[in-house]
């Protein structure tokens, strides 16, 4: 749905110069995040705003926090907020044994492999934020 707010998370700054560069002319609102610990900084404050991301996109893979533990976190935060978490879109470049069990114990609403179409991109937003 155009309109909605999403947030890309993951280190790699072309990536998310290049996920925008797909979302923004689609009428989505981007906002970017480097790692996940920022990223859940930024989930946080959204909620706090009343301006909740609908869907947000976390690459697996990244220092300072990992997109596993970004997404369980984010998911404990809503839980003891009592309100649905946004829906969340993995990335996957590449990641440890370890990382790939924790991000499918999260089920996530789909992985997406890199590197990705644009038409997958916008396809799998576009159900995300239904």
């Amino acid at each position: 749905m155009a309109g909605e707010r999403i947030l890309v998370v993951d280190d790699e700054a072309n990536i998310i110069k290049a996920l925008t560069r797909i979302l923004t002319p689609q009428g989505y609102d981007v906002t970017a995040a480097y790692n996940g610990r920022e990223g859940l900084e930024k989930v946080k404050q959204a909620h706090a705003d009343g301006l909740d991301y609908r869907v947000i996109l976390s690459d697996v893979k990244m220092p300072v926090m990992d997109g596993p533990q970004f997404i369980g976190e984010m998911l404990s935060y809503y839980e003891a907020e009592g309100v649905p978490s946004p829906k969340y879109i993995f990335l996957s470049g590449g990641m440890s044994e370890d990382q790939e069990a924790r991000m499918k114990a999260l089920n996530p609403f789909a992985v997406l492999p890199k590197p990705y179409s644009i038409e997958t991109v916008l396809t799998t937003v576009k159900r995300a934020s239904e």
